[in-house]
């Protein structure tokens, strides 16, 4: 009996391994808010005390000590020059490049905003964000910030700016021309945010409404609606114009695009 034991035992100690990094290790934080990887291979983790930057071994922290404008970093995004660009509790955006923490411009006048900057997303060598319900703004790639004249939420797709504006949903190329626009159904008007499913399709959320808007040659396909949501096993089911499909989440609130997965 005891031979059959002892594998047993070692599988489960096996199975049970999980390294916790904490103070001990250099990462002096309560609170780990997002993680992104840089084209080098290191881990960039932002906390509530500063961001990391991870080598597998080690960590190296940047902090108020080192010129950040404050220390609690809520979200990350890279561009193609390799900086790395963070926004914070008290509402700043800044990046890091080459371990120096600046504006983009090599200087430290730091962007403050009216509420969280909240990256949207980039398009080849531009980096996209939004500010609350303000305007979206651009980073170019000499780090100069510029805003872009359109309230509401925001879609950015790698080739494609999908805005929901004054009651319609508006279809802009990169360079923010026009392509396509489609009035919002009355029922279904009050929309909160946009998320990415792939690069040409999208998840409205509304108030007690989610939709899918997809792309085909340059033209907006008409909302494909979701029906019914239905709770079984801690998921929601729902139906839409193509399929039956199931949300890996609790899906009115903390929906992403890839939760979302056809039903077979």
């Amino acid at each position: 009996m005891g031979y059959f034991i002892y594998p047993s035992t070692n599988l489960h100690a096996q199975n049970s391994i999980l390294k916790h990094y904490d103070s001990d290790d250099g990462l002096r934080a309560n609170m780990v808010y997002y993680m992104l990887q840089d084209p080098k291979g290191f881990l960039w983790i932002a906390t509530d005390n500063g961001v990391y930057r991870f080598d597998g071994d080690h960590f190296k922290r940047f902090s108020t000590e080192n010129g950040l404008p404050d220390n609690d970093i809520l979200s990350m995004i890279i561009d193609n020059n390799g900086r790395i660009w963070l926004s914070t509790f008290n509402n700043n955006i800044f990046c890091i490049e080459n371990e120096f923490v600046h504006d983009g411009q090599g200087g430290k006048n730091f962007r403050k905003y009216e509420s969280y900057p909240s990256f949207t997303g980039k398009q080849i060598d531009r980096i996209f964000f939004q500010s609350g319900v303000h305007p979206l703004q651009m980073i170019r790639p000499n780090g100069e910030i510029i805003r872009i004249s359109e309230r509401g939420p925001h879609l950015v797709l790698p080739n494609y700016l999908i805005n929901v504006k004054d009651e319609k949903i508006k279809l802009k190329n990169n360079e923010f021309k026009l392509l396509d626009s489609i009035r919002i159904p009355k029922s279904k008007k009050k929309v909160n945010a946009i998320h990415r499913i792939d690069d040409t399709h999208g998840m409205i959320i509304g108030e007690n409404q989610y939709y899918i808007i997809g792309i085909q040659n340059n033209r907006l396909i008409y909302p494909f609606f979701l029906y019914v949501h239905l709770k079984m096993q801690n998921k929601f089911f729902f139906r839409m114009n193509f399929g039956f499909y199931s949300s890996g989440k609790y899906f009115p609130r903390t929906i992403t695009a890839n939760w979302i997965v056809p039903f077979r």
